[in-house]
């Protein structure tokens, strides 16, 4: 009478075909899309840096990307909490991925390229993180019943260390964006590791490795629109200058 449970998906009856990695990968993306990060807070934050206003909604309209911008923020800051508690379920669907899909019997193709996404992906949670806060924690596998659910902050350089690990991995791993279809265009690519390695060397100052890592990506075949404007046209999205961009609608693929 012990059956696995027919009505739902859990760690025992997934993990098992190819649908279940894209499945998984995919939710990876999906903390992107969330208000704790591009759907607003990580925007907003050009307020802090002083090129923008808030709206004129009234004195309190804000408040806590104000107080962000003029340092006077407190720990129950909604902005503050929203930017530091965005990446992590983002981090841990990629920690699961890593963990579980390199024992699957699936085409090796396609799990490179699932393995690929999750560490761009990672890496990109993790540089959210550091260039926000500095020292963060940094938790490389599913924390598990009896692991430290408190994890102390780890020093940046290690967190940096880290995350030029998993882009170079990932730059490994994923196809060139050109071989995706259509109906992929918006999953990490060769070029978006690339990309992104690079900006994570000009963070540090490595302009030497900037600049190899941008010749690289020019022979991966994008080039800058004719038209600058076209960069913030709804109507041109993943176009020839596009490395990355964060989609709201998809294919499952």
């Amino acid at each position: 009478l012990e059956k696995a449970p027919l009505d739902s998906i859990n760690t025992a009856n997934f993990y098992e075909t190819e649908a279940d990695a894209i499945a998984a990968i995919n939710g990876a993306y999906q903390p992107l899309q969330w208000l704790k990060l591009s759907n607003m807070r990580m925007w907003t934050s050009d307020i802090m840096a002083g090129n923008s206003i808030v709206g004129a909604g009234g004195g309190d309209d804000g408040r806590e990307t104000q107080d962000m911008a003029n340092f006077v923020t407190t720990t129950d800051n909604p902005g503050v909490l929203d930017l530091f508690r965005g990446p992590p379920p983002g981090i841990l669907r990629c920690n699961t991925v890593l963990q579980e899909v390199p024992g699957m019997d699936m085409d090796a193709d396609l799990q490179d390229r699932v393995l690929g996404e999750a560490y761009f992906l990672r890496g990109f949670y993790h540089f959210i993180l550091v260039r926000y806060f500095g020292d963060i924690p940094l938790i490389l596998k599913p924390l598990a019943p009896g692991d430290n659910l408190r994890p102390v902050r780890t020093e940046k350089e290690i967190v940096y260390a880290q995350i030029i690990e998993d882009l170079e991995l990932a730059m490994d791993l994923l196809p060139l964006k050109s071989s995706y279809g259509e109906s992929k265009l918006g999953r990490a690519a060769k070029g978006s590791a690339a990309g992104l390695l690079a900006k994570v060397h000009l963070t540090l100052g490595d302009y030497d490795k900037v600049i190899s890592l941008t010749e690289e990506i020019a022979g991966y075949g994008y080039a800058l629109n004719p038209n600058y404007g076209d960069n913030f046209d709804v109507a041109q999205k993943n176009s020839v200058e596009s490395l990355f961009e964060i989609q709201y609608i998809s294919d499952a693929g």
